[in-house]
């Protein structure tokens, strides 16, 4: 049985990163933040897209409590928000569902 927390990561995963055409490119992004904290500029290199797409997907990402970041400003090194940082787990909930 769900818990309720586990519910409500599915539903954001569910709009973040379900629900729109950017969501695949969030779920990497999330996949490199949780192997390591980078900044944006760092993350538009590795996943080779534009910085302000990048930036873009970030601020969705934040917005939705998903990533967090010492500061706001440029070289910011951005991680997994420790409200999700089983986000492992949620993401597993999510893909199972989706099969």
């Amino acid at each position: 049985m769900e818990t309720f927390f586990e519910r409500q990561m599915k539903k954001i995963f569910e709009f973040v990163i379900g629900g729109t055409r950017g969501g695949p490119m969030r779920l990497r992004i999330m996949e490199e933040l949780a192997k390591k904290s980078r900044n944006t500029n760092e993350l538009s290199k590795i996943l080779g897209i534009d910085y302000k797409t990048t930036e873009y997907h970030i601020r969705i990402l934040k917005e939705n409590g998903l990533v967090t970041g010492a500061n706001s400003g440029y070289g910011t090194k951005l991680s997994i928000s420790p409200f999700f940082k089983s986000w492992g787990k949620a993401h597993k909930i999510w893909r199972n569902n989706k099969k």
